[in-house]
C-alpha cells in the first residue's frame, strides 16, 4: 500500500483515483492517494470486506474485526462514489447509514445476445 501510494505520486494529469475491494490496501492506497493529490476516488466494491473474512471463519477476533469494519465504514463514507457489482450490497451499506445517492450498481456479466459461436457464424454462410 505504502508503495503504491509512493509510486501514485510520479502519475501526472489525474482526474480520479479508483481502488477496488476486497483488497484493503487497494483501497486505502486509493483513499490515501486522492487525499494527496486532492482528487476525487471511487470505490469499486467487488465484496464487502471484513464480512467476508467473518463468513468464511478465517478471522475470529472481534476487536480486530470490529477495527477493520470502522475502517471499511470510514473508507466508505470518503469516497466520492462507490461503484457495487450487487444490488444486496448497496442495500447492505445504506442500512449501514452510507448515502444511497452516491453508490452506483453496476453488474459483471455479459449480454450473450450480441456474441454468437464459430459454428453458428460457419453454419450462416
Amino acid at each position: 500500500m505504502v508503495s503504491c501510494v509512493i509510486a501514485a505520486m510520479f502519475v501526472r494529469n489525474v482526474d480520479v483515483i479508483v481502488g477496488t475491494s476486497p483488497q484493503f490496501f487497494t483501497v486505502g492506497a486509493a483513499y490515501l492517494t486522492s487525499v494527496f493529490k486532492q482528487k476525487p476516488w471511487v470505490f469499486e466494491l467487488r465484496d464487502i470486506w471484513p464480512e467476508s473474512i467473518r463468513a468464511v471463519g478465517a478471522m475470529t477476533n472481534l476487536k480486530v474485526l470490529g477495527l477493520l469494519e470502522k475502517i471499511e465504514l470510514f473508507l466508505y463514507r470518503r469516497a466520492s462514489l462507490i461503484v457495487s457489482v450487487t444490488h444486496s450490497f448497496k442495500e447492505n451499506l445504506v442500512q449501514r447509514g452510507i448515502e444511497k445517492n452516491k453508490i452506483e450498481v453496476i453488474t459483471n456479466g455479459v449480454d450473450s445476445s450480441l456474441f454468437s459461436s464459430p459454428r453458428e457464424r460457419s453454419a450462416s454462410g
